[in-house]
């Protein structure tokens, strides 16, 4: 158990709970009413949510498709532009995703979807990938050892 877990009340808007989910890499959130534990939110409770609105939202409007095109022309020009990115918009609200390299280049991006002409929002769910990799993933988990050969054992011989 976690000693001081991520949680989130009945009010928290669905947006919030995804972006802390998304950004702490979590897959379940406790719900929580004051200091009692009501409910537990997961990946799964969403599908039905996804599935909904992508039955009920129209698709992107000619002109969300243009101010998309000139964003995604925008991110690909420059050297810090996140890889892999995802660029959707939605009456002129553009939504970033993806991993950048520093926290410079995610304020380099905010500012140049900023720029592009027709973009009202711009809601941020861009990642910073770590310098490296934590010391137990280098490779693969565990120090690595010298072990003294020993001599063979009658068991060691083959049948």
């Amino acid at each position: 158990m976690t000693p001081d877990p991520l949680t989130v009340t009945e009010e928290t808007p669905l947006d919030e709970v995804v972006r802390i989910m998304e950004t702490h890499g979590i897959k379940r959130i406790p719900v929580m009413r004051g200091d009692r534990l009501v409910g537990m939110l997961t990946h799964a409770d969403f599908l039905p949510a996804v599935a909904n609105l992508v039955q009920s939202t129209p698709g992107p409007s000619a002109g969300d498709d243009l101010i998309r095109n000139e964003v995604m022309a925008a991110l690909r020009q420059a050297p810090w532009r996140p890889r892999p990115f995802n660029v959707t918009v939605s009456d002129g609200i553009v939504t970033l995703s993806g991993v950048v390299r520093k926290k410079s280049a995610r304020k380099a991006a905010i500012v140049a979807v900023e720029n592009v002409a027709g973009v009202r929002k711009v809601r941020d769910y861009l990642s910073v990938a770590p310098s490296h990799p934590p010391a137990e993933e280098d490779f693969g988990g565990g120090d690595f050892v010298s072990v003294e050969e020993e001599p063979s054992t009658a068991d060691d011989e083959p049948l």
